[in-house]
Formats: structure tokens, sequence, C-alpha cells
């Protein structure tokens, strides 16, 4: 099959935009939903939000999907987000703003470019149990908000996918009550915990921060069509929902610019196949664990800062378990 080039695409990016995205059957197919009919060329970021029209930028998809996507216009990002206020950094602990905020802050240039430009990448915090992860992952998006500055298309909503569901209430909870408690912002989050996939997908309920378990993220059959296991959080009765796993992920997506997993090492597989998928977000991780057994991250990971014993014990003593002795103190005993 012969594809027309758009009239706003110059000929020196056609070629390799083709070479790119065709695939071995020599067709282009959907970003979303994979088909080959009636495909246009997208821009991944809006260029009404800035995005531009180079390779890393554009992708092929069908016109049904092209033109429901839709775009932010420039007025929206001109408003102010939560995430952009200023944090009360005195608060904060080192593990949340010298390993975590201050980080961003070091790489500036990088994070203040185009999303669509350095994702395709899960950025990695190596923490210890106790560091305050929790607080660590409420600061992110006040960092990276920070570096992008405002007017440009930012983060204005962040979803955090945690383990199971105790751990999920846990995290909700600590996000609407502990940030506001300890005094590192004056203005309580808006919360939303996800219970089943209509608060995923159809919810617009109006909330700054989402957490989830990833039940609802992971299909469990190969193919384009998979069963998502929801939960109904009414009945509490599990079920199994049929859906297109591509076009699902593309609306969760779409909704959330930053999403942030909580102990990665529990599902790094299957979030490698979502940090592929995710064109327009940054995918983060916070784990108090190795992805390997040798302590090696995946090719895909890119280390942000490692905070472990020994930093909680020389900064805040945050493993309680050591007590207040330090080796000195005992002589050089421990």
């Amino acid at each position: 099959m012969s594809y027309l080039k758009p009239s706003w695409m110059p000929s020196s990016q056609w070629a390799p935009f083709l070479e790119k995205h065709l695939q071995p059957d020599g067709l282009l197919h959907c970003a979303v939903c994979g088909t080959t009919d009636d495909i246009t060329v997208d821009h991944i970021v809006a260029r009404v939000n800035g995005g531009g029209s180079e390779a890393e930028n554009l992708q092929p998809m069908c016109r049904k999907h092209n033109s429901s996507k839709g775009s932010k216009p420039d007025s929206y990002w001109g408003n102010a987000l939560y995430f952009d206020a200023s944090l009360n950094r005195s608060k904060m602990r080192v593990a949340q703003d010298d390993f975590v905020y201050r980080v961003i802050e070091e790489y500036e240039e990088f994070f203040s470019r185009p999303i669509a430009s350095i994702n395709r990448k899960l950025f990695l915090y190596a923490q210890i149990v106790g560091a305050g992860k929790t607080l660590g992952m409420f600061c992110l998006p006040f960092a990276l908000n920070a570096a992008i500055g405002i007017g440009r298309a930012r983060i204005d909503k962040m979803l955090i996918v945690t383990k199971d569901t105790p751990l999920r209430s846990q995290i909700a909870k600590e996000m609407r009550n502990e940030p506001a408690d300890f005094g590192i912002v004056s203005q309580e989050p808006s919360v939303l915990e996800i219970t089943s996939l209509n608060d995923l997908v159809s919810n617009d309920t109006p909330h700054d921060i989402a957490v989830m378990c990833p039940n609802m993220l992971w299909p469990e059959t190969d193919g384009s069509n998979v069963t998502l296991s929801d939960t109904n959080a009414r009945k509490g009765e599990a079920s199994e929902v049929f859906v297109n796993w591509r076009e699902h992920m593309s609306m969760v997506l779409r909704k959330y610019p930053l999403i942030v997993f909580d102990e990665t090492h529990y599902a790094h597989a299957n979030i490698a196949k979502l940090v592929h998928v995710a064109t327009n977000n940054l995918v983060f991780g916070f784990t108090a664990s190795p992805v390997k057994a040798n302590g090696e991250l995946l090719d895909d990971m890119i280390l942000m800062s490692s905070y472990g014993y020994h930093e909680a014990a020389i900064h805040d003593r945050s493993m309680k378990w050591l007590g207040h002795e330090t080796s000195a103190e005992l002589g050089g005993s421990v």
C-alpha cells in the first residue's frame, strides 16, 4: 500500500517516518487500536501545546482516534495547577527533598523538555522501607512542574499504582492528609481511590492524585483483546472485563501525564510494557528492592537516586531499629 504525505509534513521527514513506523507487513498501524485503515500522522504532543514535527513526536493513528484524541488549549496551561504551588521544603525529610526533589532540580534542563522527547524510560528512585516514599511521590510532580515552568504542558494529574488493595487505601489516606498535616503544603490535594474500571476510564470527578492497584492495567491473556480484572466496589465481587488493551491504555494515559509505580520490583516486566506505550507520559518508580537479584537495573530504567541504610542512619534515623547509637558511639563494635 502506498501512503500520501500530509501537506504539512516536509518531504525530508516523510521517508524517516515511514521507515520508523512501517511494520513487517508493509503497513502503518494505528498506535491506539492497531488498525491499518484510514491512517493519519498524529502529533503525540499537540502542536497547540508546543509539540514539534520531529520524528520523536509523530506516530501513525487512525482518523477516528486522531479526531477524538483532542488536546488541551494553550489557555489551559496558563491556569494555576495544584502542582504549581511552592512546597515548604523545610518540612520535608532528607529522603524527600535531597533525594527526590533536588534530583529533578539538578536535571532541570532535561526535565524541562517536552515529555514526548524524554519519555519511554522508567525513572527509578531506590529508597529503603521507612524513608517516607509516599511523601516523596507527592513531592515529585511539584518538582517536575517547577522544572517545566508555568504556561507550558506539565503535570496536572498524577496516577499512583501500588501492589494491593490495603496499600492502595493506605497511600490514598496518607496523600490526602499528611502533606498538609506535616506543613509541606497549605492546601490538601484532591485524591481519588480507583476501585473499578469505571473510576479509571469514565470518572470525571475532579482530582489531583489517583491511586489504584495494577490489576486493571495488565492484560491476563495475550493479543490485542484481553481480559482485565475488575472489582465492583459496591458488591466486592471480582469480575473480568473484555477490552482492547491498547485502546484502554490510551484512554488511561491521556488522563495522567505522570504515572508513579510503588514497589516496581513486583511487576517490572509489565511496567516495561506500559513504559513503551506511554507516548506522552513520564513514568517513575519507587522501590526498596533491586529489580534483579544482582542489584542491576534493566536497560529501560534510569536510576535517579539511591537512599539506603547508610543515608537513613546519617540523615534522619528513619531506620528506627538501628536505635540512637552509632558504631562510633559503641566503640566501632557494630
